[in-house]
């Protein structure tokens, strides 16, 4: 509702009146929506309090650690993808989605690159591939990342390779490919 265009009932003040709604009846499901419209809106700064303010609430259930780290893994942000992760260990150590986003945390943290690349490629070999989980090409792209940190550049290009296999209309994997294939 909030990508929606003013004329389809969508827009910001549309999207404001129904998180409204739903903080009523979830307030962290509230805090959730408007982090998200906040990021959309790339009004980041308001997305990471909000973010924060539903950690901070330590949730009983793991996929609002799971939506955070999401969201600080796609803006770079290492130490809070970490501190996401963390606490959905404390939540739900056995949750096959953990070695995917530790292994990511670690990339982005550029830290312990044997275990992130354990990590991720565990995730690969455990969890099937679907939507509802982090993707097998994303997985493919974060070991092609951390190849590539490590200047491992042959490593990269393949992982880079696979995970276009797996997802072909992906234009940052096209272009991390194309920048390898310059060096």
């Amino acid at each position: 509702m909030a990508n929606a265009p003013s004329n389809l009932g969508g827009g910001e003040e549309r999207a404001l009146e129904q998180i409204h709604t739903l903080s009523g009846v979830d307030p962290l499901e509230g805090e959730l929506a408007l982090a998200d419209l906040y990021a959309v809106r790339k009004r980041f700064e308001q997305a990471n309090e909000e973010y924060r303010k539903a950690l901070k609430s330590a949730p009983n259930g793991i996929e609002v650690y799971l939506e955070a780290a999401d969201y600080y893994r796609d803006r770079g942000e290492a130490e809070h993808t970490e501190q996401a992760v963390e606490a959905a260990l404390r939540v739900a150590p056995s949750d096959p989605r953990l070695n995917y986003y530790r292994g990511v945390a670690l990339v982005l943290q550029k830290n312990d690159s044997e275990t992130a690349e354990k990590d991720l490629r565990t995730y690969i070999d455990t969890v099937p591939d679907n939507s509802e989980l982090p993707a097998h090409s994303s997985a493919y792209e974060w070991l092609g990342k951390l190849y590539e940190s490590e200047k491992r550049l042959d490593l990269a290009a393949g992982q880079y390779k696979v995970a276009l296999t797996l997802d072909p209309q992906n234009k940052g994997l096209r272009a991390a490919l194309k920048r390898l294939q310059k060096n």
